[in-house]
């Protein structure tokens, strides 16, 4: 067979300008007849989906939604159950090891994922119940029955007096400006009880637990003071241009630095010196006398290259240090070692991953009886303990719900078949998830972060999550995967109607043979068919909202919807159109009257004010999710999961189980309407049912 594909044959939704062959392109990168199979195979089936005029439409209701129906289904509210069924992984930010304990770690999930501990050096791994929603640290700092755990995001610092059984959070005096500016990179207790938190706009000291004020006394060079180290006569602080300062008190500091240097993301002390580490992955030693001493630099050793930062702790062994050292990989390098140890002060790093699988490191733990005992947190991996210096490393057990589920897709040929990605957003740490009856399996095969997935007639599809980049189709989770040239960069959803695959994202797209199409050149986050027997109208939305009768968009006209950035547009089962935006949720009682600006109205939601709402047209209910995002976060965001049976009147809450994390990202029909899935944004997958 030639290395060249045949046609596919004319497309039956009858756009004749676009040749219906599979591009040069897409050709897998393997050898021989191989080749030329799997990629004639996934082409054909891409022509059929496309074609196909029987597409499965998502599930519907019986009947129409009427004002008896609701009576009726309130009469019968059922109870749903909530169960976190994502896999038991995800970003951990924070590792640390109670003063005087080789047992207890207090830990920290990235994004809303919540706080845990673990009271067995790091095995096993269980959530605190009482400590706040929706949370994230990057640093937690522990002194006697006190735990402080800072939101990274900004959004306080929570504080317990009582070994993690109850919380207060604490937001007076602290920066609220711009989202880097209200970061809170890391915390610790000062003898006096005092309490430090490094944040992006200085350093903050609390000595009552109530309130915080800014320390400016020896810091006026720092930027963002992006860490804080406890030494033997005081404390240190490394800033985000480099600078280096010290403290007796925490109260006023002293520069040890005379110019700006490389951002320091972490900072270290051994017997043999202080040890200061860059996002770049360049480490230098600063020893007690004498020159500065580089044992890191990714200029000349490719091992220490990082993408985002560089991740030390060290101990004493004797008069030489042992020292972890962890990266951040790309996606080129994502089955090498991240975790490099050295016996010997530095002189020599060499590779202890075994068991790791290549993840990358974010944090760090070193038992303070034993060396050879650590605890690391990765991106998007878990968590993993080691009993012998990192010769070997075995994974934490328990249900750490600290995946990004931002990709989701259920298999309509097996329901309990589900495709995941856990997606952090960097170069190196996709992670593509897949369940069947045995459980998840993590897939290495795609190596790029994909938030929309779908499958269509026999096969998967994943649509990227960076600009510019194909959409990747496989027949199998494990790979290869092929790429297919596409413009919906940043796509968040799928939608399949009865006019086709869209892709939704930087722009709309449609599968229209073997390729993609743009259907509307502009920004979009959602699209919805009209459900019979009112027509095939597809209605999209983004910015802006628009309807077109052949789902081609060439004759797309816009709907006066109230000006929003809009994030879900359904229709549900009668017909009405649902939107939410800024939010907020609004309705349209037909297609119809949302082509006035009269037949939008708001409905009031538990949710109103959140950064994200999504909303659900599911069976008889409206299912309505709610969240934020890192940084945007404002304080007092909503999160949480609610459903009417009355179109509003009435929401009844569905997240009681859903811990540590409420922060729905994406709402997923399951398989008929007593089936639900929301996607977390940092807590997980969950599945609701009412049977």
């Amino acid at each position: 067979m030639s290395g060249s594909l045949p046609p596919l044959g004319q497309s039956l939704l009858g756009d004749r300008d676009i040749a219906p062959r599979w591009p040069r392109a897409l050709r897998l990168h393997i050898q021989g007849s191989m080749r030329c199979t799997v990629v004639f195979s996934i082409a054909c089936t891409l022509a059929a989906v496309a074609c196909s005029d029987t597409w499965p439409a998502e599930p519907e209701a019986a009947g129409q939604d009427t004002p008896q129906l609701a009576e009726h289904l309130d009469a019968l509210a059922t109870t749903w159950t909530a169960e976190h069924v994502g896999p038991a992984s995800g970003f951990v930010a924070s590792v640390r090891f109670a003063p005087g304990s080789g047992s207890q770690l207090w830990i920290s999930g990235d994004d809303a994922s919540g706080l845990y501990q673990s009271v067995d050096g790091g095995q096993t791994i269980i959530a605190l119940p009482k400590a706040p929603l929706d949370w994230s640290a990057y640093a937690i700092a522990t002194r006697g029955a006190r735990l402080v755990a800072p939101n990274y995001f900004g959004r306080g610092v929570a504080i317990s007096d009582d070994l993690g059984r109850t919380w207060r959070v604490v937001t007076a005096g602290l920066p609220q400006g711009a989202g880097e500016a209200r970061k809170i990179y890391d915390a610790t207790i000062t003898g006096a009880g005092h309490i430090l938190v490094a944040t992006g706009s200085g350093l903050y000291r609390s000595t009552t637990g109530q309130s915080f004020s800014r320390v400016t006394a020896g810091l006026s060079t720092a930027t963002a003071v992006t860490r804080l180290l406890p030494i033997a006569t005081g404390y240190l602080a490394g800033s985000a241009n480099g600078r280096l300062y010290s403290s007796a008190d925490g109260a006023t500091w002293i520069e040890l630095s005379t110019a700006d240097g490389s951002p320091i993301c972490d900072l270290a002390v051994g017997a043999q010196g202080i040890y200061v580490a860059s996002y770049s992955g360049l480490v230098v030693r600063l020893p007690t006398a004498g020159a500065p001493q580089v044992i890191a630099n990714p200029l000349t050793d490719a091992r220490f290259a990082t993408s985002l930062w560089t991740k030390i702790s060290v101990a004493p062994r004797g008069a030489v240090d042992r020292i972890y050292l962890g990266t951040v990989g790309f996606a080129t390098n994502r089955a090498a070692a991240k975790l490099l140890v050295s016996d010997d002060g530095g002189a020599t790093f060499v590779a202890r991953g075994a068991g790791l699988g290549g993840a990358s490191i974010f944090s760090i733990a070193i038992d303070p009886f034993d060396v050879n005992h650590a605890v690391v947190g990765t991106v998007g991996d878990g968590m993993y303990w080691t009993r012998n210096g990192g010769v070997s490393w075995t994974a934490t057990r328990g249900d750490l719900r600290a995946t990004s589920a931002l990709g989701f897709a259920q298999d309509p040929a097996d329901p309990e078949h589900w495709l995941m990605v856990s997606s952090e957003g960097l170069p190196g740490t996709p992670s593509l998830f897949e369940r069947r009856a045995t459980g998840w399996t993590r897939q290495g095969s795609l190596l790029a972060d994909s938030i929309a997935l779908t499958f269509a007639g026999g096969l998967m599809l994943a649509a990227p999550m960076e600009p510019g980049a194909p959409v990747r189709v496989a027949t199998s989770a494990a790979g290869p995967w092929v790429d297919v040239p596409s413009r919906a960069g940043r796509a968040l959803r799928w939608v399949s109607t009865s006019r086709g695959l869209y892709a939704v994202g930087a722009v709309l797209e449609r599968l229209v043979g073997s390729n993609f199409a743009v259907a509307l050149a502009a920004p979009m986050s959602d699209a919805t068919e009209l459900p019979s027997p009112g027509g095939a109208t597809i209605v999209a939305c983004g910015l802006g909202m628009v309807a077109s009768a052949s789902g081609s968009f060439a004759d797309a006209t816009a709907l006066p919807a109230p000006p929003r950035p809009w994030l879900t547009c359904r229709f549900d089962a009668a017909g009405r159109l649902l939107a939410t935006g800024g939010g907020e949720l609004w309705m349209a009682p037909s297609l119809a009257a949302a082509r006035t600006a009269a037949g939008w109205s708001r409905v009031v939601t538990p949710l109103d004010g959140a950064e994200l709402v999504s909303v659900l047209p599911h069976g008889a209910r409206w299912w309505l999710g709610g969240g934020f995002v890192d940084v945007g976060a404002r304080a007092g965001a909503t999160s949480g999961l609610y459903y009417t049976e009355d179109r509003g009147a009435t929401w009844i809450a569905a997240h009681a189980a859903m811990t540590p994390s409420r922060t729905v990202w994406q709402l997923h029909p399951g398989r008929d309407e007593h089936e639900v899935f929301a996607a977390l944004w940092g807590g997980g997958l969950w599945r609701l049912r009412d049977r």
